[in-house]
């Protein structure tokens, strides 16, 4: 039989940490008998060779093989691609896992679509979350003209395996950091096709201390590894726009971008050498001509990185490092399709201080630096305060993340700058951001769990993200809607903090809510574990205490009703009441989405039939007849001798 994939696991001393692997493997959709898994022991000196070992006696598509030390994954990697037969070959560290349908999904993806590279959505964890613009659709034949491939550059992808043997793919090998650039970058341009597989996360990358990704402190020797992904680069382009693009990237990314992150966290040596060992880097292989039209951000970043202004980096990104943004959802709204929110935002510092702009003669719109950056940006050309652009075109995004997997799926939104009241105020904008299944997760519904909600603002090239909240004593603190996405419902709640979460539950109708026009105030009404069906009376008023059921049968038509039980639900109206109000069995599994017969009981012989039809999205009451529901409610409830309020009050006025 024909293997289908090979995972080839480059291995060095991982102890304990090797086991979530394992277990992912263990759990995978595919067959064993369709792939194997190649490790290769660099020469590991812990208990590992041993376990291995074991492993491949265990289970026939398990190979070790053993090294002497390398000091780097790069030779590992290329020995199991030697020693690999599968049609593909897929890359995975010996601390990281893999999702329990990733092999299955991303080789049938690449055989679907013929790709030479299947790349599958790449999960964080712990810390932040990540959601790349990559992973934001399925996109069965990327290119690097097209699509933003180039980040992440991971090596955690499946290559077919005769494609790397018929260039010469391999890694570089010896003790460098960013191996995996070149490698990855070489097989993107001479690939016939690229896939991406957005819509399941198939790698979770961990970060642990001490890992490979974690930051450098030889940034000389940092710098000079980058050098051999851009001899890729530029092997493969000519002159010209396009390979001024590709260029740009790591100019922004690893240059402007990397200042952001380290100049703010370490000391005046640390940023010295980062400073020196970038500029050089830059002055040999990254001119002027590769910044294109960079964001605002990072064009004050260029400037004053280009002069050599060394404090005056410091000073900007370790005030832009401060930025959050304070945020006011103040309405959320579902429907069948989803769920929509609305609300405000404003960027303040780390004193709590708003940023501010002014507003020109000419109508532009310019930042106003606080004090501690005046000093800075005095130095600097005046057009780069210039913000118009920037808030023309900021973005908002709602990143939904799920909080066992940190799998990020983001669905984009819309954002408007609000006017200051005067020539000079602080930098506001009003938000409304849509959650669509058929527009999040590459048009997959989520998966069965619990999410967090964070908002993300882009402005300027910078990346702002917090935690959605309702404010104190909004509505938003009560009971939140829900909707119906395939098999799952989806309910909308807050936290004792306020956070707004969503619950996605499977296989069950969880917490739905009237989504359609009420009628006669017939309602859905959401306690801490119930979800009860409300009736309101019509003008009856009960003058003693009444008990009674509602009998809920699916109807011949509902397709799920095979096997469905009856529901018998007690009710008790007490004097002054004004509603039948029951739990609905929202948790037992018969109870699905179809048609509901509702009958109001009350004593042996009376009863009336209502309508309930519970739907994807909704539950709706109607009536068989398409009579007003409350007043059949009050027909059934009012047989002869049965006092109320109304009859008492008929006797005492009749002649």
């Amino acid at each position: 039989m024909t293997v289908k994939v090979s995972v080839v696991v480059p291995v060095y001393n991982p102890g304990e940490h090797i086991e979530p692997l394992l277990a992912s493997l263990r759990r995978q959709s595919m067959p064993a008998a369709d792939f194997e898994v190649v490790f290769v022991d660099d020469g590991s000196t812990d208990e590992t060779p041993a376990r291995l070992d074991k492993l491949a006696a265990e289970q026939p598509n398990v190979t070790v093989v053993h090294t002497p030390n390398s000091g780097w994954p790069s030779r590992p990697r290329n020995i199991g691609v030697d020693t690999a037969v599968g049609d593909y070959v897929w890359f995975v560290d010996n601390d990281d896992e893999i999702g329990d349908e990733a092999l299955e999904r991303l080789h049938d993806y690449a055989v679907a679509h013929d790709a030479d590279v299947a790349v599958g959505k790449e999960v964080r964890r712990p810390g932040r979350w990540a959601q790349w613009a990559l992973f934001d659709v399925n996109r069965p034949d990327a290119t690097l003209a097209d699509g933003p491939l180039l980040s992440p550059l991971t090596p955690h992808k499946m290559f077919r395996r005769a494609f790397l043997d018929r260039h010469g793919i391999r890694f570089p090998e010896g003790r460098r950091r960013a191996e995996d650039a070149p490698f990855v970058m070489r097989a993107y341009f001479l690939a016939n096709r690229i896939a991406v597989l957005s819509d399941y996360p198939c790698y979770v990358w961990t970060k642990r201390p001490g890992h490979a990704g974690a930051r450098p402190t030889d940034w000389g020797g940092w710098f000079a590894a980058l050098t051999d992904v851009l001899d890729v680069v530029e092997e493969h382009t000519v002159p010209g726009e396009f390979r001024s693009r590709l260029l740009g990237r790591w100019y922004r990314g690893k240059c402007l971008a990397m200042a952001g992150k380290v100049l703010p966290k370490v000391g005046e040596e640390q940023a010295r050498s980062f400073f020196d060992a970038a500029q050089a880097f830059v002055a040999d292989r990254l001119p002027p001509s590769v910044e294109g039209a960079a964001p605002n951000s990072m064009t004050l970043r260029s400037a004053l990185f280009r002069s050599g202004d060394l404090p005056g980096l410091r000073a900007l990104t370790t005030w832009e490092a401060g930025l959050r943004v304070e945020q006011e959802t103040t309405d959320l709204r579902a429907d069948a399709d989803g769920f929509t929110l609305t609300g405000t935002m404003r960027l303040v510092d780390a004193e709590g201080a708003p940023v501010r702009v002014r507003s020109d003669r000419a109508d532009r719109r310019l930042w106003v630096p606080p004090a501690e950056l005046a000093e800075v940006t005095a130095r600097l050309p005046a057009h780069l305060l210039e913000v118009t652009s920037a808030l023309d075109n900021a973005v908002t995004d709602l990143v939904v993340v799920d909080r066992r997997s940190h799998d990020a799926v983001r669905a984009s939104g819309s954002c408007r700058a609000i006017p200051p009241a005067s020539e000079e105020g602080p930098l506001a904008f009003a938000f409304e951001v849509a959650l669509r299944p058929d527009e999040t997760n590459a048009g997959t519904p989520l998966r069965a769990g619990v999410y967090d909600l964070y908002q993300l603002l882009t402005l300027g090239g910078l990346a702002h993200r917090t935690r959605l909240r309702a404010p104190a004593g909004s509505r938003l603190r009560a009971g939140l809607p829900s909707v119906w996405w395939g098999r799952h419902a989806c309910t909308a709640y807050t936290t004792h903090a306020g956070r707004l979460q969503l619950e996605v539950g499977q296989h069950r109708v969880t917490g739905l809510d009237l989504v359609a026009p009420q009628p006669s105030g017939c309602r859905l009404e959401r306690g801490p574990d119930t979800v009860s069906l409300v009736l309101p009376l019509h003008d009856l008023v009960v003058a003693r205490r009444l008990h009674g059921r509602l009998v809920l049968r699916p109807e011949p038509s509902n397709a799920g009703s095979a096997g469905a039980p009856t529901y018998r639900l007690p009710f008790t109206l007490g004097p002054g009441q004004t509603s039948i109000r029951a739990p609905l069995p929202l948790d037992h599994p018969g109870f699905a989405a179809g048609r509901w017969r509702v009958v109001v009981r009350l004593g042996p012989r009376r009863r009336r039939d209502i309508g309930l039809l519970v739907e994807p999205g909704r539950i709706r009451v109607r009536l068989l007849d398409g009579n007003d529901p409350a007043a059949r409610i009050d027909a059934a409830l009012r047989p002869t001798g049965v006092p109320t309020i109304l009859a008492a009050a008929r006797r005492l006025l009749s002649p």
